[in-house]
């Protein structure tokens, strides 16, 4: 008897530790993403103070235009674009727009995954991300999946682009979800592609799995539709319905 409660006692410490354990490092991963969320508001708050010193920088030109330098009044020009650029894309991605906190940290990786590739990132929110129907893990989920195909296909175009749009349908009671990108393979079989291993890829292994995957969270819902298109960019379509 008293060595039964001995190795009961044992087990219950060793299931104490594990679960110290656990919650140790859902804890670290908790502080992480709270760092993550904080230094990227930060981020946020250096661009738009970087909008000031652009005024000054738009009015240095007339250096330009007045000594005739067309060559240094272009680079000045195209610096000044791509930094409009950058800024617009970085504004668009706050938690002011995007109230959940998972949609807008999956958001901000992506962003800063795409910047890594050299992939411009555009995102346009006009709904209430908190008011979907349907799981933040499922939304996160499929959401990821698509930002992820989008930025793979799009860093192998000469024109490397992603849009993400999210807006409410209301004549039809809806929130849409819209995922673009440039591509380079024309050929891919938008009727196929969320086949179980289908793949546009010369390396089939491991791929063709993501989209699948999307599509059989949608199918266990009647409320949700997923679909593509093609055109100058590829669109993955979600619809959300209430």
């Amino acid at each position: 008897m008293k060595i039964c409660i001995s190795i009961f006692f044992i087990f219950l410490i060793f299931c104490i530790i594990l679960l110290t354990i656990k919650n140790q490092k859902n804890k670290e991963k908790m502080n992480l993403l709270i760092y993550e969320n904080e230094k990227f508001k930060s981020e946020l708050n250096e661009i738009k103070s970087m909008k000031h010193d652009l005024c000054n920088i738009i009015q240095s030109m007339g250096g330009f235009i007045q000594a005739n330098e067309i060559e240094g009044l272009r680079d000045m020009y195209n610096s000044i674009v791509n930094e409009c650029e950058y800024i617009k894309s970085v504004e668009s991605i706050n938690n002011d727009k995007i109230e959940n906190p998972a949609v807008f940290n999956l958001i901000n990786v992506k962003y800063k995954l795409a910047r890594t590739k050299d992939v411009k990132f555009y995102i346009d929110i006009n709904t209430d991300t908190n008011n979907m129907n349907i799981k933040n893990f499922e939304l996160c989920r499929i959401i990821g999946i698509l930002i992820d195909n989008a930025i793979e296909a799009a860093q192998m175009c000469n024109e490397k682009i992603v849009n993400v749009k999210f807006y409410y349908d209301e004549l039809n009671k809806r929130n849409i979800i819209i995922v673009e990108n440039s591509y380079s393979n024309a050929s891919i079989d938008i009727n196929r592609i969320f086949e179980n291993g289908y793949t546009s890829k010369k390396e089939k292994l491991n791929h063709g799995l993501g989209l699948w995957k999307a599509k059989q969270i949608v199918n266990l819902h009647n409320n949700l539709i997923l679909y593509s298109t093609k055109g100058n960019l590829f669109k993955q379509r979600l619809e959300i319905y209430d």
